[in-house]
This record gives structure tokens, sequence and C-alpha cells, in this order.
């Protein structure tokens, strides 16, 4: 059942691109590369047909990202070419777009996160920091200084990583990116960093209220998920997912351009919380019985050297209280603590010596 769960979510994100093949803005300088890139191959006599020469755009991006799309891509190009798939690039583009979700990967469960996953996180979070997105390293941190803090990382293994995880990366971008760009030293993340938050520049594009994440683009992102996250949270698992990703929503909102792009790494953990509060809601019994039967199991514990206080076997039933007491009584006169008083019997009291048996 597992298996065709996730087929339907990977059939569900292939469907998703066959209905809307379409990209943003934002989206266009990795989807030029890519289509560069297979096109023309990555020798350097061919580099002055790619497009970023003649429009660049207002910072240099990264060629990593595409040129890991196009090698991922070439394997089923080449299938679709074969059975004749491939009409138009229109169509190759489809293509590439699906095989982004070759990308998924499900880990198996475990019950502590180990300290090598952790590190392995963070590793990819610098990576994504470093080479692509440099927002994501305040995720990196906040992430890092939470697994310190319970003592699921140790420090020297943290600076461990990452030292490692940063030159490493540093060092691919600025050998890949100053290749395809002809310019050394070339880190494209770095000049972005530089143009949007220390000369400010990023506030051209408009400034939001410093609030606009949490009460605009999450509720819009999040949709349904919003109202069934907050009962999801009330499972300290599900807090411990969900804290790093408001402090995170907390620091980027310290700048003035905002944009759903910027937060949409914390989705993922929010539908987390949200998929705990739905389990919850569905999984729970009903409220008198839930309610009710954890009271008649204090009043065990409370009275367990007085067995007269509590039934202890099936059939027995308390009398003091009126069949006509208002508040519990139903239209038909059958009380609901009857209900709940008998399955008490049959799940607490029933032991075979005819004494309660002991809870702690």
């Amino acid at each position: 059942m597992s298996f065709v769960l996730d087929i339907c979510i990977l059939a569900t994100g292939w469907l998703h691109v066959l209905l809307a093949p379409y990209t943003k803005v934002e989206e266009s300088f990795n989807l030029h590369a890519t289509h560069d890139v297979l096109l023309y191959g990555i020798s350097s006599a061919t580099l002055d047909n790619y497009d970023h020469f003649m429009f660049p755009g207002v910072v240099p991006r990264s060629f990593l990202g595409s040129v890991l799309l196009a090698w991922l891509s070439t394997p089923m190009i080449h299938l679709c070419n074969h059975f004749g798939l491939i009409s138009s690039k229109f169509d190759l583009q489809i293509i590439i777009n699906i095989s982004t979700y070759l990308l998924i990967n499900r880990n198996r469960n475990a019950q502590r996160p180990s300290q090598t996953a952790i590190g392995g996180a963070l590793a990819l979070l610098i990576f994504t920091a470093v080479i692509f997105r440099a927002e994501v390293a305040l995720l990196a941190i906040v992430i890092a200084f939470q697994s310190l803090l319970n003592g699921n990382l140790r420090l020297s293994r943290f600076i461990l990583v990452g030292f490692l995880a940063s030159i490493s990366a540093i060092a691919l971008t600025v050998a890949i990116d100053s290749y395809f760009w002809r310019q050394w030293p070339m880190w494209p993340e770095l000049q972005a960093l530089y143009f949007n938050v220390y000369e400010g520049k990023s506030a051209e594009w408009g400034v939001s209220p410093w609030h606009t994440y949490f009460t605009s683009f999450l509720p819009k992102l999040l949709l349904g998920a919003l109202p069934l996250s907050l009962p999801g949270i009330l499972d300290h698992r599900i807090r411990a997912i969900v804290l790093p990703c408001i402090l995170y929503v907390g620091l980027i909102s310290l700048l003035g351009h905002k944009e759903w792009r910027f937060i949409v790494y914390v989705i993922p953990p929010l539908n987390i919380a949200a998929a705990r509060g739905a389990r919850w809601m569905y999984a729970r019994p009903p409220l008198p019985d839930a309610v009710l039967i954890p009271t008649q199991a204090r009043l065990a514990q409370e009275h367990l050297h007085r067995p007269t206080a509590v039934p202890n076997r099936r059939g027995h039933r308390a009398r003091k209280l009126p069949r006509h007491s208002a508040p519990y009584a139903h239209g038909n006169g059958e009380l609901p603590w009857r209900r709940s008083l008998a399955r008490f019997n049959a799940e607490y009291a029933d032991a075979q010596d005819g004494t309660p048996p002991l809870t702690h």
C-alpha cells in the first residue's frame, strides 16, 4: 500500500507537468541553460551560442543545476526520441520537467535521527546555499542550532561538516561557472547576495510589511493544510520539525523584498504537520469515550486499594447516579457513562484474579 501511495504522488507530479507545462520568469535561466547544454554541448567552441551571453540577467546564476538536469534527462530524451515522441522543443521541455521527479528519495523510518543523517542533510543545505540559493543558509543555521541544543549533533562534527561542505561547494561552483561565464573567478550566488542584500537592490522590486509571509504567502501556499497543521503541532515530534521553519520565516521576514519562492522550503515540513493533524482527526475516538474513559482509568488509580469503588467484573454497574441526570442522559434514557463504563470493564477491569489491574 505504501508503494502504491508513492506511485500516486509521483504520478500527480507528472500530471501537473502535463497540465501546466509553464515556467515563471525566475526559472528562465535554468530552462535556457538546460536547453543550451542539450543542444550545443559543453565544449568551449559552442559556448558562444549560449543564451546567457546575449541575455545575462541582473545577476549571474549557476550552471551546475542545469548541467545536472541535462545529464539526468538525456537517457529519457533518447528513449522518447526512439519512439518518435519528440516533435518540438515543447515536448523536450515536458521531458526535462518530468525528469526532475527522478530525484525523489524516500528515506527509511527512524525513531531518532543519526548524526550521519543530520550531517548529510546539513551538507546538502550548505551546498544549496553556496551554489543555488543563499537564503537557505538561514534554514541550515536554524536546523544546526536546534540539533546542537537537542544533542543530536556534536559541535565538532558540525564544524567539520560545515567546513568541508562549504569548501567543496565553493570550489565546484567557481570551477564550473567560471568556465561557462568565461570570467574568473565567478561565484554567482555570492554576487547575487552582494547585489540583493548588501547593496539592497532587491527593494527595487518592491517592499512588503514584515508580516507578509505569515499573513499572506503561507496561507496561500498551504490552503487547507494550514488548519490541519494546527492540531498536528501538538505532537512534540512535529514541533521539532516545524519550529526551525517558523524561525526561518521570521528571520527572512527582516528583508524588505518578499516573494513566496523564498519560503517555499518550509512547505513540505508544514505539510507533514498537516498530515499528522489529519491522522489525529481521523483516528481519535468519539468525544464521550475520549473524555470519560481516561476519567475512569484515573479513578482506578486513585482507588487502587478500594476494589469496590471501581467495577472489576462485567455486568457490575454503579447505581448511585440517577437515570434522570439531565446533563448526561440521552433522549432514549441511555447514559453515555454506561457505554464508557462497559468499555472500561472490557479493557481494564477484567483481571483474572478479580482485582483491578495495576496501571502506571
